[in-house]
């Protein structure tokens, strides 16, 4: 224990000269408290509990945390692995201390033993919540998390795991919103590491050797920038930034990436000055020196990121022609970035940090479960954020794929029952485009009041704006809540080539939907009722029968965290105004998802409101991928329809049309042939056959517009249907009549009378439903 006891003393050392009056002997109260209450108790790599907490307080020594934060840090297990409780430590410590380790305290395993899950999502409400109250509480989870992580290879792989998702997907994003990123890149790194072992091996070796690759360039960009900064008498200190590992690898994202190349030969070089002044005055000498990369140039110092982040970032052309990234930026914005808050001088949580934690809290607030919870905190909280502009110049901060009706309702939500339209950087857009940083958006509004479109939920990021619109539809009657449902339904059916919603086996998919998503309906209008109230998303449910379908090895394959979707070729038409740029507006889309354009082939009409229509191909193997690249599409200046073909359906569908009417049309002459043939009973046989060839060409008939309806949407309602239905069935009767007529075949009156009335019900039932569609409404 004597090297315990010498980690302490350092630590007491260290602490001391940054913060004056701090009391030792109450530190080495606390830890001899833990020691007692520990006493026995062994970490999972053999070492006594005792050196997990110390090790927790030396990280937070190399933070700016107070006393209180580091008496909390030695404490913080003790009320959940010992029989003490946060009673005895409030009365040993004071309630600002006992409220510190009750926030990084989880929940009772006894109350949640049947529902850990819930115990780990409860626990990070908890957290949160006090949190938001006091910053200290989650440095000292985040120096817990960041042992737990460096000491993780001592433990069960499926834990290990557990444990790194939830750092990746909680923790990371909370340090880097708090501004901590000292933290933030081990953990990444640490995560990388676990979760990908096998590249991270690969990784380590392919950046070790572009690493030696450009030392002499980076060295001798240090010195220049050195020389002629103290020239200048621009006190600064000169150093290569260290590579974070996981942020280089997520970039790249695979290693046959074209633009690998150029994130690995990038050299990051830090600047630190005395004052934002002299930030300015480095970014001239390093732009005088070197060439500036056009549009590389980013200045956090005037607009900082929502954590408060500052510095300037630009990228040069330097010696050798090597790419050189510079990150100018004064000593206490350093601090700042790399520290986090300053909790010796700051007790309450500073502004800048406190409108994510209020979104926290309004997320805490709203009666929905627990998987919804984690997908909002995720999508809308821990997300990269962007900042945008209102027409006056006002900044507004949203998470990165939020679009224009998120805009709306973070600024002026009474304004999305006028808005139709919005000019993004002088641009006319729909609302449902999607943002990027810096733009600057006005929106356009009409004297009509109108209700939001339910359509609209795909293309929201911010749980303020799905609740919103959500609580209309939730109030409208079950009648139109089912309307509304089937319709979406639909329409996602038809992009996604499943047919129609009538066809759908619901006893399987009822069974899918309790299992993945805990979602139960008693029945098919139950569930469209869910869709029309936004309950559920129409692709949520596409989703769900394709990963049905791949759980029994069918037409599917699971790549990282995509939705299964077989490979095959998409072929989609695209009509809109006819426009200059519109087909590379098209284009752009397919190419932003990196996806293999195949063919594209395009048409206009001049005629009266000069449509474009557009036919592309392409390769797409996932199914999430795919209904952004439908949605991105969709918003596209001009775009009317989008309507997925099936060219595989399109062949099935001739050659069955073909041989029908083939068959139909020689039937005639090999009736001929064999009446003719002096067969005896021949014409009784022919009856026989007319009969059973009519019920076959029927039914082969109602078969094909089915198999047309089901993979071609737009001929349901149209001229299409009805015109081929009419062809099909007036050809069959004119071969029916011709061989009655000339052959003199004996047949039944009755029954051909039957027949022919089923074939004059079907062509009236499609003229009727035609000429509903046709019709202009009143």
């Amino acid at each position: 224990m004597a090297y315990i006891l010498n980690d302490i003393k350092a630590i007491i050392e260290k602490v001391k000269s940054r913060i004056p009056g701090f009391d030792s002997n109450r530190f080495l109260k606390a830890y001899h408290f833990a020691d007692n209450a520990h006493k026995g108790q062994m970490r999972y790599e053999g070492t006594p509990y005792i050196t997990h907490l110390i090790e927790t307080v030396k990280i937070l020594s190399n933070l700016r945390v107070d006393e209180n934060t580091l008496i909390a840090a030695v404490l913080h297990d003790v009320s959940e692995d010992t029989s003490y409780s946060i009673n005895d430590i409030q009365k040993e410590f004071g309630e600002h201390v006992a409220f510190l380790v009750n926030g990084v305290t989880k929940l009772s395993k006894v109350y949640y033993k049947n529902a850990m899950e819930k115990r780990q999502i409860e626990s990070l409400k908890k957290l949160l919540l006090h949190t938001s109250k006091d910053p200290r509480v989650i440095f000292i989870k985040l120096a817990d998390r960041l042992h737990n992580m460096r000491t993780l290879h001592f433990v069960r792989p499926d834990k290990q795991t557990r444990i790194a998702k939830e750092t990746l997907e909680v923790y990371i994003p909370i340090s880097n919103l708090m501004g901590i990123q000292g933290i933030k890149y081990e953990l990444e790194d640490l995560c990388f590491k676990h979760l990908y072992q096998k590249e991270y091996r690969a990784f380590i070796d392919r950046l070790k050797k572009y690493n030696k690759k450009h030392d002499d360039i980076a060295q001798k960009t240090i010195t220049e920038m050195s020389a002629i900064l103290d020239k200048k008498k621009i006190n600064a200190k000169v150093y290569l930034r260290p590579k974070s590992i996981f942020h280089i690898f997520k970039k790249i994202k695979s290693f046959d990436d074209p633009g690998a190349k150029n994130v690995l030969d990038l050299i990051t070089i830090r600047i630190i000055t005395d004052t934002p002044d002299d930030c300015y005055k480095a970014l001239g000498v390093a732009h005088s020196m070197y060439k500036p990369d056009a549009g590389k140039l980013k200045d956090y110092i005037a607009v900082p990121k929502i954590n408060g982040y500052q510095s300037i970032h630009t990228i040069v052309l330097g010696p050798k022609e090597a790419r050189i990234e510079f990150q100018i930026r004064t000593q206490k914005m350093h601090d700042d970035s790399e520290l986090g808050i300053n909790l010796v001088t700051t007790k309450s949580m500073p502004a800048k940090y406190l409108k994510w934690m209020e979104q926290i809290l309004e997320l805490e607030k709203q009666d929905s479960d627990d998987d919804y919870f984690m997908r909002d905190l995720k999508e809308e909280i821990f997300s990269d954020r962007i900042t945008v502009f209102n027409q006056n110049g006002e900044p507004f901060y949203l998470p990165a794929g939020s679009s224009v009706i998120d805009f709306i309702y973070a600024t002026e939500p009474k304004k999305i029952s006028y808005a139709y339209e919005a000019r993004i950087n002088d641009i006319i857009m729909p609302l449902t485009t999607m943002l990027n940083s810096n733009d600057k958006i006005k929106i356009l509004i009409t004297h009509t009041a109108h209700e939001p479109r339910l359509e609209w939920l795909p293309y929201t990021k911010t749980s303020s704006a799905r609740g919103r619109i959500k609580e209309i539809f939730k109030s409208k009657t079950r009648a139109e809540k089912t309307s509304i449902g089937k319709k979406l339904l639909q329409s996602a059916f038809n992009i996604a080539g499943l047919g129609f919603i009538e066809d759908m086996k619901f006893k399987k998919l009822q069974k899918v939907l309790k299992e993945r998503l805990n979602a139960d309906y008693n029945s098919a209008y139950d569930f469209y009722v869910a869709v029309g109230e936004g309950t559920i998303s129409p692709f949520d449910v596409i989703q769900l029968i394709y990963l049905e379908r791949s759980s029994h090895g069918r037409d599917a394959d699971v790549i990282d965290n995509s939705i299964p979707f077989s490979k095959k070729t998409i072929k989609l038409e695209i009509t809109g105004k006819d426009r200059p740029g519109f087909v590379m507006d098209v284009t752009d889309v397919i190419r932003q998802y990196n996806v293999n354009l195949l063919s594209i082939w395009g048409a206009g009409d001049r005629s009266f409101g000069r449509k474009a229509s557009l036919i592309i191909d392409f390769e797409m193997k996932d199914l999430r991928m795919f209904t952004e690249i439908i949605k991105r599409l969709e918003q596209i200046p001009g775009c009317v329809k989008i309507t997925r073909k099936f060219a595989g359906q399109m062949g099935l569908f001739v050659t069955f049309a073909i041989l029908n009417i083939i068959g139909w049309a020689l039937h005639p002459f090999i009736v001929g042939i064999f009446v003719e043939s002096g067969f005896s009973n021949a014409k009784t046989i022919v009856g026989v056959s007319i009969y059973v060839g009519l019920f076959v060409i029927f039914a082969l008939s109602f078969y094909l517009k089915k198999l047309m309806e089901k993979n071609f949407p737009g001929t349901r309602k149209g001229s299409i249907g009805f015109a081929l239905t009419l062809f099909v069935v007036s050809f069959v009767a004119a071969m029916t009549y011709a061989e009655f007529y000339f052959y003199k075949i004996p047949l039944d009156p009755m029954v051909i009378g039957i027949l022919i009335a089923l074939i004059i019900f079907y062509m009236l039932a499609n003229y009727i439903e035609h000429r509903k569609v046709q019709l202009p409404k009143n």
